[in-house]
């Protein structure tokens, strides 16, 4: 038998390698629908196949059955499971991996130009008992492979070839009565960014988010990502190494890791979302929209408008924190956490940019998680800390490097209190100081003593010149709103912590706690079509 496994290189790359929400849209449909076509290309050469999606496919696997169905060509290649961006097949043998990878990979060369597909497989000898043993020579063979490969490259193109900015190859569609070019991937992705919209209201919506010019010209993107999946996964399987249990406890596992972070998470964002509706303050009605753009396994990536991004963004990982204490894994409570980066920019700026940063927004946040002290069970296996936290980043200008990076240059990142916890009791990472409802307790007193919007951004410019020029600045307030000193300091345990909440505030103030309210009407700027 062959035990194979597939994966897309560079997805978020491709995704997000066009600045237009249509076929931003579009690259994330084909990457959500690709393992799709690997059984529906397989069927169409002739062979039997078996996937998860089938509601009568049993969640139990039984090797033994499929070695019976396999000797008699009744069942050609059957999934094991797929999580993390990774399809897991088990084929009857080779002839039939060929066949399938042939029709597959042949498809998406000519269909979706861009796309990097990697397929690596392993003869098995069937041993019921070695389900470590083979995957581990599995992992070992695909980052080999993986080596091996070279990165995607761009289409070479001749001196004299126009060429197709988004996605730096050459131009091959034109339409010139709407004087539009596009080269071949682009427009693949536009045209299912198309079909997506006509079946997707939010699709069809998300060209209007953004409303008018100047604040309301603001987008943001929220990456999300599970926290200890590993940890997870190793204690799920720990002391079995037979393919019956360790295949139907992988595949219950990533259905309830898609319930988890995908189904509950995004269905946090939606009553999120009904809640803001109700307490409408006259904003203009196509606010209250959003992307999912990318949902695979724990990773969770979406577009909204960024002043709802702090609370969608709470209520997102609310939501998968909320998950598994009333369903059980195997017999066992499972609890689930996630941590998430968001990057607010201007719609004309560069989504993959973005990305990007809110991609390493989200790892500054797993900091405390990874820094967790481990308690251990009762087989001295690790259980981490279960806790969300969430990071930030304005992105006010074009600065092309990374996160931390542009933090150093600027000679602000002393002056953050963030990341932020948002689930959790904090005992091994950063105690009650670090709970986001600190964060919202010190904007609301703020603004309930009488604290305005330039007092705010004085001080968050003051302490990006030092600490002493910040106290001096907030000293300057404290004297004007007499009860405002005794009730911030009272917030906090620790006064720099304040003072760092302070500047967090400062910068997101007029975003997401006090800024200008919008006025709702028809006019809008559209940046990101077309």
């Amino acid at each position: 038998m062959i035990l194979a496994q597939y994966t897309i290189r560079s997805k978020q790359n491709y995704i997000f390698r066009s600045n237009k929400i249509q076929e931003i849209t579009g690259g994330s449909a084909i990457i959500r629908d690709v393992f799709g076509i690997l059984f529906r290309k397989a069927r169409e050469c002739g062979l039997i196949v078996e996937t998860l999606n089938d509601t009568r496919v049993s969640r139990d696997f039984k090797l033994e059955n499929v070695k019976e169905r396999f000797k008699n060509q009744t069942l050609h290649l059957i999934e094991l499971f797929t999580g993390g961006g990774n399809e897991t097949v088990l084929y009857s043998d080779e002839i039939s991996f060929q066949r399938a990878n042939r029709a597959y990979t042949y498809h998406l060369t000519k269909e979706y130009p861009g796309l990097i597909p990697l397929c690596v497989g392993i003869p098995v000898d069937g041993d019921p008992n070695c389900y470590k043993r083979d995957y581990a020579s599995l992992m070992e063979a695909v980052e080999i492979e993986k080596n091996k490969m070279l990165p995607g490259c761009l289409m070479p193109m001749m001196p004299f070839s126009e060429m197709d900015r988004s996605t730096q190859q050459p131009i091959s569609y034109k339409d010139r009565v709407h004087k539009i070019s596009r080269s071949q991937e682009a427009q693949v992705k536009y045209e299912v960014g198309n079909k997506e919209k006509k079946e997707d209201d939010f699709a069809k919506l998300l060209d209007d988010i953004v409303t008018e010019k100047g604040e309301e010209s603001l987008l943001a993107i929220v990456h999300a990502d599970g926290n200890n999946m590993g940890v997870k996964i190793q204690h799920l399987l720990d002391g079995h190494s037979d393919y019956d249990f360790c295949v139907s406890a992988m595949r219950r596992f990533t259905e309830n890791i898609n319930n988890a972070f995908v189904k509950t998470g995004i269905a946090g964002i939606k009553n999120e979302l009904e809640i803001l509706k109700k307490e409408d303050k006259g904003r203009h009605p196509k606010c209250y929209q959003y992307r999912v753009i990318v949902s695979d396994g724990d990773d969770v990536t979406f577009v909204c408008n960024a002043r709802f991004a702090l609370a969608l963004t709470k209520a997102y990982l609310k939501a998968v924190a909320s998950y598994g204490i009333s369903h059980n894994t195997d017999g066992n409570e499972e609890t689930y956490s996630s941590c998430a980066g968001i990057c607010v920019f201007h719609s004309h700026y560069p989504f993959s940019r973005a990305y990007e940063l809110a991609e390493q927004a989200c790892d500054l946040a797993k900091k405390p998680v990874h820094e967790t002290l481990l308690q251990t069970d009762s087989r001295g296996n690790p259980v981490p800390e279960e806790e969300c936290w969430l990071d930030f980043h304005f992105l006010h200008s074009g600065v092309a490097c990374e996160l931390e990076d542009i933090r150093d240059r600027q000679d602000t990142a002393s002056c953050m209190a963030r990341p932020w916890r948002v689930t959790g009791n904090g005992r091994h990472t950063g105690g009650r100081d670090f709970d986001i409802l600190k964060f919202d307790e010190t904007v609301n007193l703020w603004k309930s003593c009488g604290g305005s919007r330039a007092n705010i951004k004085d001080i968050g410019n003051s302490f990006e010149q030092s600490t002493a020029d910040g106290e001096y600045e907030l000293s300057r307030v404290y004297y004007r709103y007499a009860e405002m000193e005794e009730k911030l300091k009272g917030i906090f345990e620790d006064e720099n912590r304040l003072y760092k909440t302070l500047y967090d505030a400062s910068e997101m103030y007029d975003i997401w706690f006090g800024g200008k309210e919008p006025v709702k009407n028809e006019k809008t700027e559209n940046n990101i079509t077309q």
